[in-house]
C-alpha cells in the first residue's frame, strides 16, 4: 500500500509542479537585462532608469524623464548590492550653468547590456542620443551614436567613448586572449546596415565593418542590424565570434531573414549569410543566439507572416521560433515555430543552453501579445514546457542566462512597473504550463556582404552617481524570499521557508493539523524523513538530507493530503 501511495505522490507532484513557484523579483522603474557572472557568483542587471532628478539636476524632457544608464549588481538571491547611473561632464555643466527652462541634463542613453571584463570591472554598451526633441532645449548639437562605458569593479568610470557614426550597439564581448572589445549593432539610421567595431582595451578602434544583404526578391532593399555576439567554435575547431541579427524591409513587413556572421578578433570573416523562409511575405527575425556545441548555433526570434496585408501586416501575425544550424554550411537541424495563432504577436527574446548532466535543454524567454512566456525544449526542439506568466507580474520577455554554479536558468524582462527577474532553480513558475502547437518551417539562404568603414572614437568625461533602488518579491503578493508554494486545485497553499533550506525547514499551512504526519521523499519516490506534526505551522529537521530537490506529503487524521516541494542546499 505504501508503494502505491508513493507512486501516487510522485505523479501528483509532477502534475501540480506547474503551480509551484520560482523566485521572482520586481525592480521598480527600470528596464533591464540579466547576466550571470560565475567568477563572483553575482548577476549584472543592466538597462535604463528614468529619474526626474539626478543628484538634484533636472532630468526631464518633453516626453518625460530622460533615459539614463543603469548598472546594478545583484547577489545570487537577486538582492541588490549597488546601483550606479551616469551623466557626461558636458551635460552636467549645461545643467549647472544654463539659466531658464533648459537648466537640465540633455542626453538620453539606451543601454543594451553589460559584461564583466577580465580586470574585474564592467563594460556597458548602447546608444547615446542628444537632440532638441528629446531634451526640449534648442541649439544643442544632435547625435545618435553607439557608446562604450568602462568602469572598475565598483562602477566608477575608467573611460567613456562614443563612436562617430549614426547608430547604436546592441551587444559586445571581450576577447580574453587579446583584451580586444568587439561590439555590434547597426548604423546609418532607419534604413540601416549592420555594424561591427573592434577596439583595444581602452576603446580605441582597431577595425570596423559594415554589413549589407541583397534582398533575394528583386527591387527591394533590406535594412541590416546585429542583435547579439557570442564566442563560438566551428565544427572544424576554429574559434571565432558568431553574430546574429536581422535583414528586413524596415517598416514594410514584406520580406527578410536572419543574418549570421562569423568573424574573429582580427577581423577575418569565415561566413556571412542570411537565412529566410523562401516565401515572399513570410520571414524570420532573430533576437538571440547561443552556442549549441558541436559547431552548431541555436537561435530564437519570430516568424513573421505578412501575407495578410501591406504594409505592416506582420505586426498582427507572428510566432516564436527556434532554429538550430551549422553556420558554416547553413545545414539546418530544425526550424520550429511554436504556438502560431492568427492575430497574435509572439517572439523569443532571450535564449540559452541548459546542460543537465547528459541532457541538453534550450530555454527561451519571450512574449505573446502582452504576456511574458518561458519555453523549454530538448536538443531537437521538441517542446517540454510553455509557461505564460500573469501579465501583471511579467508582461514581456528579456534575456536568458544560466547560473552555472547552481545549474539553473535565470531570465529577465519587463512588467508594468519596471523589470522582473525569475530564478528558475525549482523548474516551475508562478503560472502553470500549457500545451501549444509546434510546426516545422522551410528554410533557404542568401549571401551577405561586409565592407570596411572608418568609425572615429570621441572621448568624453563621464561621471558616476550612486542611485537608490526599490525591489520586492513578485507573483502578485509580497512574500519572504525565497519561497516555494505548491497548491492542489481547491486547496490552501503550503508555504515553505527558507527555501532552499540548510538545517530546518519551516512550514505554514492553510489547515490546522491535529494531529497529522509529514513525510519527505526524494525525486525517486524514496521516503527519507517522516515526522508527526500539529498546528498550522511546524518545522522539519533537514540537515541530514543530501543536497537536492525533495517533495513533502502532509496527511491529516481524515486522510486529507497537501503536497509541496523544496530544495536542500
Amino acid at each position: 500500500m505504501r508503494k502505491c501511495s508513493v507512486i501516487l505522490f510522485v505523479l501528483l507532484l509532477s502534475v501540480m509542479s506547474g503551480n509551484a513557484q520560482n523566485l521572482m523579483r520586481h525592480f521598480y522603474n527600470s528596464t533591464s537585462v540579466i547576466r550571470y557572472e560565475p567568477a563572483i557568483n553575482q548577476y549584472i542587471l543592466s538597462g535604463n532608469i528614468a529619474p526626474p532628478l539626478l543628484s538634484g539636476m533636472d532630468n526631464s524632457g518633453p516626453g518625460g524623464p530622460l533615459s539614463r544608464i543603469q548598472l546594478q549588481l545583484l547577489d545570487d538571491q537577486l538582492n541588490t548590492l549597488w546601483l550606479k547611473t551616469y551623466a557626461t561632464q558636458t551635460e552636467v555643466s549645461h545643467a549647472m550653468s544654463v539659466q531658464g527652462s533648459c537648466r537640465k541634463l540633455t542626453n538620453a542613453f539606451y543601454t543594451a547590456g553589460a559584461i564583466r571584463t577580465a580586470d574585474g570591472g564592467y563594460l556597458i554598451c548602447g546608444t547615446s542620443v542628444q537632440s532638441s526633441e528629446i531634451s526640449g532645449c534648442t541649439g544643442i548639437p544632435y547625435y545618435s551614436q553607439p557608446f562604450l562605458l568602462k568602469t572598475n569593479s565598483t562602477g566608477a568610470v575608467i573611460w567613456y567613448k562614443r563612436y562617430d557614426v549614426e547608430g547604436g550597439f546592441s551587444a559586445m564581448v571581450e576577447d580574453r586572449a587579446t583584451g580586444r572589445l568587439i561590439a555590434c549593432g547597426s548604423m546609418n539610421g532607419f534604413y540601416s546596415d549592420g555594424l561591427i567595431v573592434c577596439t583595444d582595451a581602452g576603446g580605441n578602434v582597431l577595425w570596423s565593418r559594415g554589413d549589407k544583404v541583397t534582398d533575394p526578391y528583386p527591387g527591394a532593399n533590406l535594412s541590416t542590424s546585429y542583435a547579439r555576439i557570442i564566442p563560438f567554435t566551428t565544427a572544424s575547431g576554429q574559434f571565432c565570434y558568431a553574430l546574429a541579427g536581422n535583414a528586413d524591409q524596415k517598416g514594410m513587413g514584406i520580406d527578410g531573414g536572419i543574418l549570421i556572421t562569423l568573424v574573429d578578433a582580427n577581423g577575418a570573416f569565415y561566413h556571412d549569410a542570411m537565412l529566410h523562409q523562401g516565401a515572399f511575405h513570410m520571414f524570420p527575425n532573430c533576437f538571440d543566439v547561443a552556442d549549441a556545441g558541436g559547431g552548431k548555433l541555436v537561435l530564437t526570434g519570430s516568424s513573421i507572416d505578412a501575407s495578410g496585408g501591406f504594409p505592416c501586416g506582420s505586426d498582427l501575425n507572428s510566432a516564436l521560433i527556434m532554429v538550430k544550424l551549422d553556420p558554416m554550411t547553413f545545414v539546418v537541424d530544425f526550424f520550429k515555430q511554436y504556438n502560431k495563432i492568427a492575430g497574435t504577436y509572439s517572439y523569443g527574446q532571450g535564449l540559452n543552453v541548459w546542460r543537465r548532466g547528459p541532457l541538453t535543454r534550450y530555454c527561451i524567454s519571450g512574449s505573446n501579445s502582452g504576456t511574458a512566456i518561458y519555453l523549454e525544449t530538448d536538443d531537437n526542439g521538441n517542446l517540454l514546457r510553455y509557461t505564460p506568466h500573469n501579465p501583471s507580474d511579467a508582461s514581456k520577455g528579456g534575456l536568458m542566462t544560466i547560473n552555472t554554479l547552481g545549474n539553473y536558468p535565470v531570465y529577465s524582462g519587463s512588467y508594468p512597473g519596471g523589470t522582473y527577474v525569475v530564478r528558475n532553480n525549482y523548474g516551475f513558475d508562478c503560472a502553470g504550463d500549457v500545451m501549444v502547437s509546434v510546426a516545422n518551417l522551410p528554410s533557404v539562404n542568401a549571401p551577405s556582404d561586409h565592407y570596411i568603414i572608418s568609425v572615429p572614437a570621441i572621448e568624453e568625461v563621464m561621471l558616476s552617481y550612486s542611485f537608490p533602488y526599490s525591489e520586492s518579491n513578485a507573483c502578485g503578493v509580497l512574500k519572504p524570499a525565497p519561497t516555494d508554494i505548491a497548491m492542489l486545485p481547491g486547496e490552501q497553499a503550503v508555504s515553505l521557508f527558507p527555501n532552499p533550506a540548510q538545517s530546518a525547514l519551516h512550514i505554514q499551512t492553510g489547515n490546522d493539523y491535529m494531529p497529522a504526519e509529514a513525510a519527505v521523499y526524494d525525486l525517486t519516490g524514496r521516503e527519507v524523513l517522516r515526522q508527526a506534526v500539529s498546528g498550522t505551522s511546524f518545522s522539519l529537521p533537514v540537515a541530514s538530507l543530501l543536497p537536492g530537490v525533495y517533495g513533502i506529503r502532509i496527511t491529516d487524521r481524515n486522510g486529507k493530503v497537501q503536497l509541496a516541494r523544496f530544495v536542500k542546499e
